[in-house]
């Protein structure tokens, strides 16, 4: 079962039309109440979290130093482990 999908590359779209190399910026303006929270390795970096309305599925963004570094969507609670899924 495939409870998540990670991408590295900016040509990937989602539905949120938010592209890896987006400005954080921009992504704020777009979205004002999009979920922030502190990366946990990168200390200029941040999860920007959108969650569905029931809370069982997820798109999460990684943010450095005002620059989306890649996106990863699936279900809760696998979306937001850092290291990946097991």
């Amino acid at each position: 079962i495939v409870t998540r999908a990670d991408a590295t590359s900016p040509q990937i779209k989602n539905t949120l039309l938010i592209s890896i190399g987006a400005a954080l910026k921009e992504v704020k303006r777009r979205y004002p109440n999009v979920e922030i929270e502190p990366h946990k390795y990168l200390k200029n970096g941040h999860y920007l979290i959108f969650k569905s309305k029931d809370g069982k599925r997820a798109i999460l963004f990684e943010e450095d130093s005002g620059k989306i570094t890649g996106v990863r969507a699936g279900l809760e609670p696998s979306v937001e482990y850092v290291e990946g899924c097991q």
